[in-house]
């Protein structure tokens, strides 16, 4: 089995996942599906058409002459641009290529989305947490290292007001809804509500927005999400905390749930969640926390961010497929999901149509819609999440430098079609380089693609389960 170039797959003895560079998904009622992995294109295909075109793949790429009645079925796909010849092939890289290197020079603002982290400390220990190993717990921010930031924004981008273009500010942490960080969260309120377009995100454990109820207007934020990884016996093990916290956060869900236009809660598959999901999904529904229209409860997978999608620690792949069909066998709420893989999402996508077009960009992030910054309590700027202290930042915002925007640019520029490893493979348009926290995460550049779960073959022999 060839894991890299044109990525074919014999996943078993009649079945090639990739025919053509179409992705093949086998369905139930119609044959086979194949969508072309530049174009998209889409269409049906019946079991004798896939048997022969199998057939003529395996004689062409072997140098050997095809019959007849291969050579119609073959032409009648090129023909309609379902398989493409590698003049269209170089035609459609060069020219995605190129769109995407224009929409990213016609960008503006530079920078349009921000997180701001005012501290790394939390009062939960949570046990899958990535960042339970940082350094700097201590460190928090003041009014001033808003203000740096509002000065570093406008640095980038070259506006007069920070707010400018500026379309959503997310604060995190740590746990950000400690008292220590009241003053700051007021602050980066006031600072960029005078954007009428920005919308605000808030993430917390739950356990003391109802004693920050008085100081702190949580129906400025257009979204919180709340970190709820288990019911009250189970805090102590996944949390590291007492019992009585689950009140607290269950208090605090049901105070911005009256205030809060989206509330989403976060459960994380630990083993002990997994075990006992349906009690805790029924202690939820029984207390009234699901019955409310704007609320939502997602169940995630742990990822470390560094070598795996999923952290081995506490789940591996075909762990995660089991739970899944006893999730959806079970689970009968409408606002009770299951999270899915990263890489199967990108997928089901564009399988699915989950977007109203399809989005041709060649970064693994949706770059072009949200180019992002993180800011962290010690001072240092980085391109996304902060995930270890290994990890290379674009600058310091308490002191802005030209060097830092060629940083940010090289990271919006980062396209498989500039990867030597990427450049070949049929997944480049689905995959587009890997995240590149995973990159950073082992010390390649960001001119180095990941491959992630696509090198995996348990990944692709259960393709159609994760979806």
């Amino acid at each position: 089995m060839d894991i890299g170039g044109r990525m074919i797959r014999n996943l078993d003895t009649n079945f090639k996942r990739i025919l053509f560079d179409n992705l093949v998904l086998r369905t139930r009622e119609k044959g086979y599906l194949i969508m072309n992995l530049r174009s998209f294109r889409r269409t049906f295909i019946t079991e004798e058409q896939y048997e022969i075109l199998c057939q003529v793949e395996q004689r062409l790429e072997n140098n050997q002459k095809i019959n007849r009645e291969e050579e119609q079925i073959y032409h009648y796909f090129l023909e309609r641009r379902q398989f493409l010849s590698t003049e269209q092939i170089k035609s459609y890289d060069d020219n995605r290529f190129l769109w995407y290197k224009n929409k990213i020079d016609a960008a503006w603002p530079l920078v349009n989305s921000l997180t701001i982290t005012p501290t790394f400390s939390c009062n939960f220990k949570c046990k899958y947490c990535y960042q339970r190993e940082f350094p700097d717990k201590s460190s928090y921010m003041e009014k001033e290292d808003i203000d740096a930031i509002c000065e570093y924004v406008k640095f980038i981008n070259g506006t007069e007001c920070c707010f400018d273009g500026i379309k959503s500010v997310s604060i995190n942490g740590g746990e950000s809804c400690q008292p220590r960080n009241v003053e700051v969260i007021n602050y980066v309120l006031e600072k960029f509500s005078k954007n009428k377009e920005c919308t605000f995100g808030l993430y917390t454990n739950g356990s003391q927005l109802t004693m920050l109820k008085e100081k702190v207007d949580f129906a400025r934020f257009d979204v919180i999400q709340v970190s709820l990884d288990g019911y009250a016996e189970l805090f102590p093990a996944i949390n590291g905390v007492s019992e009585d916290n689950f009140q607290k956060v269950l208090d605090g869900i049901e105070f911005i749930v009256e205030k809060v236009k989206t509330v989403k809660l976060v459960c994380m598959l630990t083993p002990m969640i997994i075990e006992n999901v349906n009690k805790f999904i029924d202690i939820l529904d029984a207390r009234g926390i699901l019955k409310h229209e704007n609320i939502s409860l997602q169940f995630s997978i742990i990822s470390n961010f560094s070598k795996e999608t999923i952290d081995s620690e506490f789940m591996d792949l075909k762990q995660y497929l089991e739970f899944r069909k006893r999730f959806k066998k079970e689970n009968t709420l409408y606002n009770v999901h299951l999270g899915t893989i990263r890489e199967a999402r990108s997928i089901a996508k564009l399988v699915f149509r989950e977007m109203e077009k399809i989005d041709v960009g060649e970064h693994a992030c949706s770059t072009l819609e949200s180019r992002g910054m993180m800011f962290a309590p010690n001072g240092n700027v980085y391109f996304c999440m902060y995930t270890g202290p290994d990890k290379e930042e674009i600058g310091c915002y308490r002191s802005p430098k030209e060097t830092d925007k060629q940083k940010y640019m090289e990271n919006l520029y980062r396209s498989a079609n500039k990867m030597p490893m990427c450049r070949e493979c049929s997944l480049k348009y689905i995959c587009r380089g890997g995240c590149p926290l995973f990159a950073s995460a082992q010390g390649m550049s960001l001119s180095e693609g990941y491959c992630g779960l696509y090198k995996s073959e348990y990944f692709w022999e259960s393709l159609e389960e994760l979806f």
